[in-house]
């Protein structure tokens, strides 16, 4: 599933010449009940790779899974300490090697690496990267927003990547989980980040897998990253911050977004629903539709650059564009019966039913409180499952373990209700509306083959992103320490 990599490499002098430290943790978010959990694999790999390499690492895995906690305790034999993935113990070994940084037993030249590989949620406007589960759990009803699973947040990384670039040292950052891109905003000059997708996909492919199979004495962050998002196709786009990687990023991810979307009969592994139906007006439709003559006259482009499509016979941006529009033209066809229902265009040319309703709610728990903000039009609220979310909202504050996600779980049920009594007030007062979700859903059940349409996509993608990666690093002469955190 989602599997998250928090790598946090320092190296100054070369890895042979100084310790290196290593911190895993990850596994939350997952059912209880079950014998193990889906990152298993990962976890299994990064016991081998530290069994034939010397890190002095730690680990914090899982919590209540017995084949998980099994392997666990056969594997990583030389581990300093062994114990559950919670809030409590993340911040507690992320404050410990902050400690060793500031006391000189982690010095400049030695490597440190924090590995995380969990589920990870959509970024929410609170936070400057995303949230990711931790243990104890019941697991996540909502795998966009992880309500229902115990979460922390990403964004106390941020200190210690701040206090590697003030004492010099290299920080690596490896995100495995679903819209981990939006880590990529914890870089620094000191600090490289990866993350296994974008800022708006989920992680559901073999990156984290690949990674660890790529990892030997002398390979660079760089150079992981690269093989393993060659050998691991699908519908995702990982990311790194280098210097030549944003640049890369920069021209195809807003572009390639919509393509890489899918169909999935679980609303909240579904990420197509909400992207069509935001076509479905004018302004929508005409947003689209730009952003789809963009990103073909930008492919087009591509064919042009004699120099780097020679770098990688491979490439094929025919095959890419021919993918594209054929994926774009089921989109179409389902846009234009959607169109037909009458709910999305209800009233479309009338202001009120378009402009934005706010909501707005705060709570407070202990020491710490919440605050929830919402915006959406009516014609949005009517396409919402709003009852539903608040049922999570509930499950979510039930499950609260502290007191800080105590308040921002209450603030956001609140706020989700009060979006609830709204959309049935807007539902009682239009009966036409009141079936246009079902029929709206019933019409993305025919999109059977968009998440293979979608992988295609991303096959393709993937050699135009090597291409493009390769011949813009020949010509960097440029210091990046994406190139200097060696394994």
């Amino acid at each position: 599933m989602i599997s998250l990599i928090v790598a946090l490499l320092i190296a100054t002098a070369p890895a042979s010449a100084a310790d290196r430290h290593l911190l895993y943790m990850g596994g939350g978010g997952e059912p209880q009940g079950q014998p193990a959990t889906a990152f298993d694999q990962t976890l299994m790999g990064m016991s081998s790779y530290l069994s034939a390499n010397p890190w002095k690492h730690s680990v914090a895995f899982n919590g209540g899974h017995p084949e998980t906690e099994e392997k666990l305790a056969r594997g990583f034999q030389g581990a300093a300490s062994k114990e559950a993935f919670t809030a409590e113990s993340f911040k507690r070994l992320i404050a410990s090697y902050k400690n060793r940084i500031l006391n000189g037993q982690i010095k400049p030249g030695e490597q440190l690496v924090v590995v995380l590989d969990t589920h990870g949620a959509e970024n929410t406007g609170h936070e400057k990267s995303h949230r990711i589960s931790v243990s104890p759990s019941k697991g996540a009803a909502n795998l966009n927003d992880l309500a229902g699973a115990e979460t922390l947040n990403l964004d106390a990384l941020e200190d210690l990547a701040a206090l590697a670039e003030q004492k010099g040292v290299k920080l690596g950052i490896i995100d495995f989980t679903c819209f981990s891109g939006n880590t990529q905003k914890l870089a620094n000059k000191s600090t490289c980040v990866i993350s296994a997708t974008g800022s708006k996909h989920y992680g559901y492919t073999n990156f984290s897998n690949r990674f660890m199979e790529g990892l030997r004495p002398g390979v660079t962050l760089e150079e992981a990253f690269l093989e393993a998002r060659r050998k691991s196709p699908g519908a995702s786009v990982p990311m790194i911050s280098s210097g030549v990687g944003r640049g890369v990023q920069e021209q195809l991810y807003e572009r390639i977004t919509p393509f890489l979307y899918y169909y999935k009969a679980n609303t909240y592994e579904d990420r197509l629903k909400g992207y069509l139906e935001s076509a479905l007006d004018r302004a929508g439709s005409c947003r689209r539709e730009n952003q789809y003559a963009d990103l073909m006259k930008w492919l087009e482009s591509m064919k042009g650059l004699g120099e780097f499509l020679a770098w990688d016979k491979s490439v094929d941006v025919i095959k890419l564009q021919e993918l594209i529009a054929g994926y774009k033209t089921q989109q179409d066809r389902l846009v234009t019966q959607a169109k037909a229902l009458g709910a999305a265009e209800y009233k479309s040319g009338q202001r009120d039913f378009e402009k934005p309703l706010e909501f707005y709610a705060e709570a407070k728990a202990g020491l710490h409180t919440g605050k929830m903000k919402l915006s959406y039009s009516s014609k949005e609220l009517v396409q919402m499952d709003t009852a539903g979310i608040v049922k999570e909202r509930k499950e979510a504050l039930d499950q609260s373990r502290s007191a800080e996600d105590r308040a921002a779980n209450e603030a956001a049920l609140r706020a989700w209700e009060q979006v609830d009594r709204k959309k049935n007030e807007l539902m009682a007062k239009h009966s036409e509306l009141q079936n246009y979700q079902q029929k709206f859903q019933a019409l993305l059940a025919g999109m059977k083959d968009s998440k293979t349409m979608a992988e295609a996509i991303g096959a393709e993608e993937r050699k135009l992103y090597q291409a493009l990666y390769q011949s813009a690093a020949k010509d960097s002469n440029a210091r990046d320490v994406c190139r200097e955190i060696v394994f």
